[in-house]
């Protein structure tokens, strides 16, 4: 193909280029598309933000973080804002990821399994974004007052109840007991997802 570009000068070619720049829009229109559905409303950043700032304004410590107790504050709240926003999408992934289980669709589940965590990890970084703009906060104070925390075992340990606090209080559907073959097969899949990751 590169010899025939080159060979046919089709670099230059308008019927080429114009495929190729409505390509490059309908990609970009997917892109924003994406976007807008994982950008929660403008009322619920606003509302996270005043619940933020209830706290007062950010409040670092001498090494240029964030302090402890208002980084945790911060991440609760993001934390709730993006379990609200991409509940009823990942149900819906949950249900699809169901159903390629039962017809054997390893392919299908995988794929859905790959938007669940685009969907939410784009969520995450616009609602991160969002809450540390408007108040201010460069990415830079964010990023390491993420990764020092996160480096100390006993701030990681609270970091990860406060979220699973959170999540339980958010928590819709019932918890039920796994089989020891759903375990198994749980197991399977996630071992497996590693050695291709």
């Amino acid at each position: 193909m590169q010899a025939a570009i080159i060979k046919y000068n089709l670099k230059d070619d308008e019927e080429i280029k114009s495929f190729i720049k409505m390509a490059q829009v309908q990609m970009q229109s997917e892109r924003q598309k994406e976007m807008r559905a994982c950008t929660p409303a403008k009322e619920v950043m606003d509302a996270m933000v005043k619940r933020v700032l209830e706290n007062g304004k950010p409040q670092y410590k001498a090494d240029g973080t964030l302090t402890f107790d208002y980084f945790i504050e911060c991440i609760k709240l993001t934390q709730e804002t993006v379990l609200n926003h991409t509940r009823d999408v990942l149900s819906q992934h949950t249900e699809a990821r169901r159903k390629c289980l039962k017809e054997k669709d390893e392919e299908g589940y995988t794929k859905i399994l790959r938007q669940s965590t685009v969907f939410e990890q784009q969520t995450t970084n616009i609602v991160d974004a969002g809450l540390y703009q408007t108040l201010k906060v460069p990415k830079e104070v964010f990023d390491k007052s993420m990764y020092t925390y996160m480096m100390e075992p006993s701030k990681r340990t609270i970091i990860e109840e406060e979220i699973q606090a959170v999540r339980d209080r958010l928590r819709t559907r019932k918890l039920t007991e796994l089989t020891r073959e759903q375990c198994i097969d749980a197991t399977r899949r996630l071992e497996k997802s590693k050695f291709e990751a």
